[in-house]
């Protein structure tokens, strides 16, 4: 009989409350722009994505603290996904009234690219308690993943996954995608 490998790891306080607070102070200066999906950053088709988002600087120290979880977790849960040191620059998210992400991938199989996402991660950056809805989601799992400020999840880029809508206050983000050889 077959033991099946866990859909997706967590760990509480991966990156400290304070560490957040820091994260979130940087992002207020920062310029937001409406979310896109896709290879190319599309505009979102209507009822599919709907927040902004801003891009913290390349080799931002939260990528460093993301991507070791990614690895640890990788090998924790026996993914044995073979990703490397390649990440795209971190995405910050600001889920406000009414904003969502719903059902979808992130990895972009039909593509010539000769590598493409392996892994995901996610960081809640502020508390459960600053907002209403925007909860984490993966199909197959039930109900919501219970996530607080400061925890991570990591998981495999292909699985399905959402945020539900924002119902009142902010909610904040961070994801990281990890890139290895395209899937054969």
């Amino acid at each position: 009989m077959a033991n099946y490998l866990p859909y997706y790891w967590t760990r509480h306080n991966a990156v400290p409350p304070e560490l957040c607070d820091m994260i979130l102070a940087e992002r207020q200066a920062m310029s937001d722009a409406p979310a896109g999906v896709g290879i190319n950053n599309e505009t979102a088709p209507d009822g599919l994505r709907k927040t902004s988002i801003a891009w913290a600087p390349r080799n931002h120290w939260l990528e460093g603290i993301m991507l070791n979880n990614m690895f640890y977790a990788n090998r924790e849960t026996n993914w044995n996904l073979d990703f490397g040191v390649h990440t795209e620059q971190v995405q910050l998210a600001k889920y406000e009234t009414g904003h969502f992400y719903d059902w979808h991938k992130d990895t972009f199989f039909l593509t010539d690219a000769t590598t493409c996402r392996k892994v995901t991660a996610v960081v809640l950056l502020n508390d459960t308690s600053e907002f209403t809805g925007g909860d984490f989601e993966l199909q197959n799992c039930a109900g919501p993943i219970t996530l607080q400020k400061g925890s991570i999840i990591v998981f495999p880029s292909y699985l399905t996954h959402r945020a539900t809508a924002v119902t009142s206050g902010t909610r904040y983000s961070a994801a990281l995608w990890a890139h290895g050889p395209q899937f054969k």
